[in-house]
């Protein structure tokens, strides 16, 4: 037979594990939750596929006279497609992302050159790396790498203030 120690003793082992066993679930959750929003963090958003080779698309130049930064694109033909994919943050810089989509060939365009300009949400006192890539009028692909097409230096200086207009100055009586 069992003494009442043993028994005792047995009591408070079950009690111990008991005890443990919803600590260490509660651990167990607490760090798997834990871990779950660092691995959100680090994520694998992936960027746009850059291309090292040379950009051969419609000129692109940038205006540096407004606000912000301007991408002016000038397409060989009318019927072309220019739309802002993405701005990103990059080292000293921000990277404008943009594609020029090709007219479709079934139509009828204009022969003369096009200019078509994008606003690129870059301040003008930032610096500004401007990506292009170019595909045809019916390509789905977000997979066609871009290319470096044109960069400009950030201008620091301000813009000058508006001239005021005659009818905006108060006549002196």
């Amino acid at each position: 037979m069992h003494s009442l120690s043993d028994n005792f003793s047995r009591s408070v082992q079950l009690a111990r594990l008991f005890l443990r066993t919803p600590r260490r679930i509660a651990l167990t959750l607490a760090a798997a939750t834990g871990l779950s929003f660092i691995a959100g963090c680090f994520g694998s958003v992936r960027g746009p596929v850059i291309d090292a080779t040379s950009y051969d698309g419609p000129a692109i130049t940038i205006d540096s006279s407004q606000r912000e930064h301007i991408a002016a694109i000038t397409a060989p033909t009318g019927g072309w497609r220019c739309t802002l994919d993405q701005v990103r943050d990059a080292y000293r810089a921000q990277r404008v992302f943009i594609t020029l989509r090709r007219p479709n060939p079934a139509l009828y365009n204009t022969q003369a050159l096009v200019e078509q300009r994008i606003g690129t949400t870059v301040p003008r006192d930032k610096n500004v790396e401007v990506f292009a890539r170019v595909i045809a009028f019916d390509d789905l692909s977000p997979e066609t790498p871009y290319r470096a097409a044109t960069k400009a230096d950030g201008n620091p200086t301000p813009l000058p203030p508006r001239q005021r207009e005659k009818r905006d100055v108060p006549e002196a009586k």
